[in-house]
């Protein structure tokens, strides 16, 4: 997935992924965030600020396309971590390890999400944010479980951090 991404020379046509490299590199220069349309002069929607922050140490340290291919690279990275709560969440409902990582890759691959993870787009981060806090809320009501209560507190956590990645992560 990684080399997929270095095939790319350039975002897609998005405003959003405009828009959030450009908020990465104000907070990188700037330490604070401003909406879209004040950094750019142009009336804009502006996505919430937490994927803009992740990003800005890439743009205040690269540049252009290298910048950019680093970004991708980072999202690949964070998408890949969803192979730890899709294999918790999957081994109550499926028996055999062959089988639930097929279904672990074959969910990895679904449009929603490699698609979007060639994007500098929020959906990213806020699907992986999704699924970490299901898999926490899940863990919590686990009787095996030795810490119910710090799971529960932790998919409060990744919920939060939804919030601050899409303007609808309150649902979460």
């Amino acid at each position: 997935k990684t080399g997929l991404s270095l095939l790319r020379g350039a975002p897609f046509i998005f405003s959003d992924e405009t828009c959030v490299i450009q908020r990465a590199i104000y907070f990188a220069q700037h330490f604070s965030f401003k909406s879209c349309e004040v950094i750019t002069g142009f009336p804009a929607g502006t996505p919430e600020p937490l994927y803009s922050f992740l990003l800005a140490p890439i743009y205040y340290f690269f540049y252009g396309v290298k910048a950019f291919h680093l970004t991708l690279i980072l999202n690949v990275f964070i998408v890949s971590t969803l192979v730890f709560p899709l294999y918790h969440i999957l081994k109550r409902f499926i028996n055999g390890e062959g089988k639930i990582l097929a279904s672990i890759a074959f969910l990895l691959l679904l449009p929603h999400i490699s698609v979007f993870e060639q994007t500098v787009m929020t959906e990213t981060l806020f699907t992986v944010l999704n699924i970490w806090c299901l898999h926490f809320y899940i863990k919590s009501f686990d009787e095996s479980e030795k810490r119910p209560f710090h799971n529960k507190i932790t998919a409060i956590f990744f919920s939060i951090l939804a919030l601050f990645a899409r303007p609808f992560g309150f649902i979460v």
